[in-house]
């Protein structure tokens, strides 16, 4: 498949060229998540660890001027506490490494070459009312 690109340079369109055996554009990497939990007291208090990795992404299209994109690990842990029937507590840590790390598809800040970068270590802490 041909497709043409336009080069761009100021802002202003001064070339084009062909592209042979271009990928199609805006493909996810492939990425795998695992959860390891164990319920105590009887479900009560449910510990949980999770690991997401996400590989490199290589395979990118040129004509859509994408770029390849490092892979990733990153580690999460949380509790959840049902505290009484109806009320419940969900506390944890995300990205416990404080990773920096970007996904193959998020867009890029606007006017910039910049790419746009998720959040570091974030602490959480939700409750639930169940009616």
């Amino acid at each position: 498949m041909r497709k043409v690109s336009d080069i761009v340079s100021d802002g202003e369109v001064v070339d084009a060229v062909q592209i042979s055996n271009d990928a199609l554009p805006e493909i996810p990497p492939f990425e795998t998540t695992m959860n390891v939990y164990y319920k105590f007291l009887t479900g009560k208090l449910v510990p949980t660890l999770k690991l997401r990795m996400v590989a490199p992404q290589k395979h990118i299209s040129e004509a859509y001027y994408e770029e390849e994109t490092p892979g990733f690990a990153l580690l999460d842990f949380s509790v959840r506490w049902k505290i009484a029937k109806f009320v419940e507590l969900n506390t944890g840590i995300s990205n416990i490494f404080d990773r920096a790390y970007y996904e193959h598809l998020n867009r890029r800040i606007i006017g910039s070459k910049e790419n746009l970068y998720e959040p570091g270590r974030v602490f959480f802490a939700t409750v639930y009312a169940h009616f």
